[in-house]
């Protein structure tokens, strides 16, 4: 008896375990684990139960059948111990080595997490006192630490958190954190030790004063260094970001003692390893770097025109992280008389286009810098100089463009007085002969950036020239480029000048919505990012500023800054989200809120998830998480009445439940409002109830935005949500004509749209393969090859139509309007239904 309970329970069992339905596996694991106190089990079986739960980690991804998983780890280890460490081990190895390495960093993210799980679970199961147990815990804490460098890589903050989660439940057992971290001080210095221990670090700082962490710092800082600045690899991005606990717990003193030797020595002898790990090490140091800006920003600068594209790369990046930690203005400005210097050819001519914008990105990137107010006007006056100086003696198109570029990074710093010579440099270099249309957008664009902040004195003269330029641009403006030109040019006027008789022409297109001159969608689409960015700003001024001057609705405006808040670029969004927030913080932002969340709805309402992948994203390209980030800045309201509060929050219960929002934050109604507008959830929905039931309940439309609400409203008020849907559908169920139909009409309801259900119209495909027809007599061929021919044909066309090539057949016209007559007639049964 006892023979064959065992017998049943492990039959088949791998096949059984991917194979059986979700309800099932409860039950199948339970039988496993009931017999594995049979006196029939020995080491091959342990063997293959651990090979087996080896197989769910791609297969069983909801919660549920994971959590089954987990619990027969627990049964074995505690029944069968000794055996469960030593192949369990194996399995680990397998993941790491081989499974793993064979799929996406994405996904095997993901998995390592599971695993990582199961050998937390191993580490609290196991008896400290088992020879196994001691003899193997070195490569346990290995694969283990292997692991967690897996799911370090992922951007995915679900997974850094359920790491974080598993990990510090771990830790909290002193016994293991004790034994965890004393066995790691006994291993070489790999990445993934290194990364570990300083995981291990942060859970300590989080428990402890900092006095009782100095001990570690030492160990740390040699592991630190042996693994990521004296290794023979240039080490990932994301392991040297792991190791900030460290670095941010670093005095100086014990930077200058620990780390920096070495970083010096690692820089000039191998730069391609360092030159991006130098940049990221000096972001995370919490003290000022000034002092060791110079020695390292000269060797960065050097590697500005380097050969190879990816340390050019590198070398800008580290300068501008460098120059985040650098507040002396005399080092700056040395370090920008440097960049000059090398561009004007103190270390040889520099004649690559490439080379040369490389370097002046450079002298942008110093803009970057901590140097405070008082200092900043003379190293602002210096940058003026040098970068006035590079633009009278370039000549070539794109060096002049980055050259305006990066000079406007530094002028935008002006928050007095804006220079003349700032206006001098933009007049004369826009009467240049040489002055194009391209060279003409980049002047336009500096300026704008230029008086943003500061004021202007003597901008009279330029008035002039700026509307002869604006009103040439718009009557080219069937040209992209010349409406990018007009619409910056339209940015700076608004700025200078108050609305007035004169200049009538440029103040009627500006504040005529009804021609969307700049705010149509077919510009909005093609626009290049700086221009998006100035709609965004032209939006905001005249929201704020002139709303009582603009002719025609506000709509266009709302749409254009809600879908540039959805833009596929970063700069475009975090822009547009500044402005926003300008404008529904102040007066009338209210009435902008409401409106935008109107925009909103029209605009999510056209996603459809295309990816199943890491971050989900829709046919656009957008990522799920632009559309959350979008509406928590749109809600993101400073000074609100009650009301409005309320208002907004019905506005908003919808739109945040599309599939789009549900996917990355399935509360966020919930939150925000709570948040932004003070306001529980729950009593929103008992002040509106009739409101809401009447939209929701009453006039629901099938689709995945209203489940999720209804959902939501369930969840969170149950007691009177719960009575009212069950009413709602037994009155739908007790009318006859709601489910009185045909079985005709039940399968054209089931057949996909843009599909027949009755094909006697179309001519059937496999009428090209019929045989009855076949002569066998045939001069040329055989009655057997004309069957094989025909085979072939059959073959062919179904591997085509397998991978979407088939041609489509080709209808006659009277067929033709045969089939639209078909589709009319089931569109209209299935819209009866």
């Amino acid at each position: 008896m006892v023979d064959e309970q065992l017998s049943a329970a492990l039959r088949d069992l791998p096949g059984r375990v991917l194979n059986v339905p979700v309800e099932e596996r409860q039950h199948l694991f339970q039988n496993v684990s009931s017999v594995l106190k049979n006196s029939g089990i020995n080491s091959t079986i342990i063997r293959g139960i651990c090979k087996v739960i080896g197989t769910t980690i791609t297969k069983y991804k909801d919660p549920t059948s994971q959590r089954i998983v987990r619990d027969l780890i627990v049964d074995l280890v505690t029944i069968h111990h000794d055996l469960t460490i030593e192949h369990m081990l194996n399995v680990f190895k397998a993941f790491i080595y081989k499974e793993f390495a064979s799929v996406s960093p994405q996904k095997s993210c993901k998995l390592a997490v599971i695993a990582l799980g199961w050998i937390s679970i191993i580490q609290k199961q196991a008896q400290r006192e088992s020879n196994i147990f001691k003899t193997e815990k070195k490569k346990l804490i290995e694969y283990q630490t292997l692991l967690y460098q897996i799911t370090v890589i992922s951007p995915n903050q679900r997974v850094t958190d359920a790491r974080t989660k598993i990990l510090y439940d771990l830790w909290n057992n002193t016994e293991i954190f004790n034994e965890t971290m004393d066995t790691l001080f006994q291993m070489e210095s790999t990445s993934n030790v290194t990364i570990f221990c300083m995981a291990m670090f942060q859970f300590k700082y989080k428990n402890c004063n900092a006095l009782k962490l100095n001990q570690y710092t030492e160990k740390l800082s040699e592991y630190f260094v042996k693994s990521m600045i004296s290794c023979k690899h240039k080490p990932d991005k994301s392991f040297i970001i792991a190791c900030s606990p460290l670095l941010k717990s670093l005095t100086d003193a014990e930077f200058d003692s620990y780390i920096y030797p070495s970083l010096q020595r690692s820089i000039l002898r191998s730069p391609e390893n360092t030159l991006q790990s130098i940049g990221l090490i000096f972001n995370m140091l919490n003290f000022d770097c000034s002092r060791y800006a110079q020695k390292v920003g000269i060797v960065l600068i050097k590697n500005l025109y380097s050969k190879g594209d990816i340390a050019r790369q590198e070398s800008l990046e580290s300068l501008k992280l460098l120059s985040t930690k650098c507040s002396n203005w005399i080092i700056v400005k040395e370090l920008l008389e440097r960049i000059f210097s090398v561009l004007n050819g103190s270390d040889g001519k520099i004649n690559v286009i490439e080379y040369r914008i490389n370097i002046l990105q450079g002298a942008g990137n110093l803009s970057f810098n901590n140097i405070d107010q008082d200092h900043m006007p003379n190293i602002l006056n210096e940058a003026v100089t040098l970068f006035s100086k590079a633009l009278e003696c370039e000549t070539q198109e794109k060096v002049i463009c980055c050259t305006l570029e990066m000079f406007g990074l530094w002028t935008q710093k002006f928050i007095h007085n804006l220079p003349d010579v700032v206006i001098n440099i933009f007049t004369s270099g826009m009467r240049l002969k040489t002055t194009n249309q391209i060279i003409r957008q980049s002047y336009l664009e500096w300026l704008l950036l230029s008086i943003q902040n500061a004021e202007v004195n003597n901008h009279i003269s330029i008035i002039q020239d700026l509307i002869s330029f604006y009103t040439k641009a718009l009557q080219n403006s069937s040209q992209s480029c010349y409406l990018s030109e007009a619409a910056c040019i339209a940015c700076i006027l608004l700025i200078l000048e108050k609305p007035s008789e004169n200049y009538n022409f440029f103040w009627t297109t500006v504040f005529d919505m009804k021609k969307l001159i700049f705010y149509s969608e077919k510009f909005t689409t093609t626009a290049p990012i700086p221009t998006l960015c100035n709609i965004s700003l032209m939006a905001r001024i005249l929201i704020n500023s002139y709303p009582e001057k603009i002719k025609g609705k506000l709509e266009p405006l709302a749409r254009t800054l809600v879908s540039n808040l959805c833009c596929n670029s970063v700069k475009v969004r975090v822009y547009t989200a500044k402005q926003v927030k300008q404008i529904i913080n102040s007066s009338s932002g209210i009435e902008f809120v409401k409106l935008a969340l109107c925009e909103f709805g029209k605009r999510i309402n056209l996603v459809n998830i295309e990816t199943d992948g890491e971050p989900l994203i829709d046919q656009f390209g957008t990522s799920n998480q632009v559309y959350v980030d979008a509406l928590l800045t749109l809600t993101s309201i400073k000074h609100i009445t009650y009301e409005d509060s309320v208002d907004v929050a019905i506005d908003l219960l919808l739109i945040s439940h599309h599939p789009a929002i549900v996917s990355n934050e399935p509360y966020l109604w919930e939150t925000t409002i709570q948040k932004h507008l003070n306001l529980d959830a729950k009593n929103v929905i008992l002040a509106k109830t009739n409101e809401i039931v009447n939209e929701y309940i009453d006039n629901y439309i099938a689709s995945a935005q209203y489940e999720n609400t209804i959902s939501a409203l369930i969840r969170i008020c149950p007691n009177l949500i719960v009575p009212t849907v069950v009413n709602n559908l037994k009155n739908y169920l007790s009318n006859f004509s709601n489910y009185n139909v045909s079985n005709e009409e039940y399968l054209i309801f089931l057949t996909p749209d843009g599909e027949l259900f009755d094909k006697s119209v179309i001519p059937h495909i496999d009428s090209q393969y019929e045989t009855v027809r076949l002569k066998r007599e045939n001069k040329v061929y055989s009655y057997k090859e004309q069957l094989e021919e025909i085979q072939l044909r059959r073959e062919i066309d179904d591997k085509r139509e397998k991978e979407g090539k088939l041609k489509t057949i080709r209808y006659t016209q009277k067929q033709e309007e045969q089939i639209k007559k078909k589709k009319k007639k089931k569109k209209k049964k299935k819209k009866k239904k």
